[in-house]
């Protein structure tokens, strides 16, 4: 049995993300990929698709946004943790896990951009997050 290739997984999941095929599989010696888009519920345009962050005293100019990485569902949580990883006003390093995106079974994480202040979670738990959207509103430090 073949060892899994986790890059060629990612270049799986990218294809059906980035296509509008529903289904892919790929095969690579006697390894075999398969992936199906999941039919997850659709947002309602009438209904907003995240939380607005609280009004703030700082320039909105200076803010960072922390973004999806991952097509998926997303965890503010470690795997069966009840706990959020952090919370609006928390102090964050770089490079520090802020939440997870589960992706076809994996969990990838994201991780904040720059050290600073939590100032607004954009995105409930278990809600589906598109590549580039918001989920981590940073007060730099």
């Amino acid at each position: 049995m073949s060892d899994i290739d986790l890059d060629l997984v990612r270049q799986v999941v990218d294809i059906l993300n980035e296509s509008c095929v529903r289904e892919i599989s790929i095969r690579k010696g006697d390894l075999t990929i398969s992936a199906r888009r999941g039919d997850l519920p659709l947002r309602n345009a009438a209904q907003p698709a995240a939380p607005q962050p609280p009004p703030s005293a700082e320039p909105a100019s200076d803010a960072v946004t922390a973004t999806a990485n991952w097509v998926g569902l997303f965890h503010r949580t470690e795997k069966g943790a009840k706990d959020p990883l952090v919370d609006v006003g928390s102090t964050v390093e770089a490079g520090q896990t802020l939440g997870y995106i589960e992706s076809v079974k994996l969990w990838n994480e994201v991780a904040s951009p720059c050290a600073g202040v939590v100032r607004a979670v954009m995105a409930a738990e278990g809600q589906p997050v598109e590549y580039g959207e918001a989920l981590f509103v940073l007060a730099p430090e």
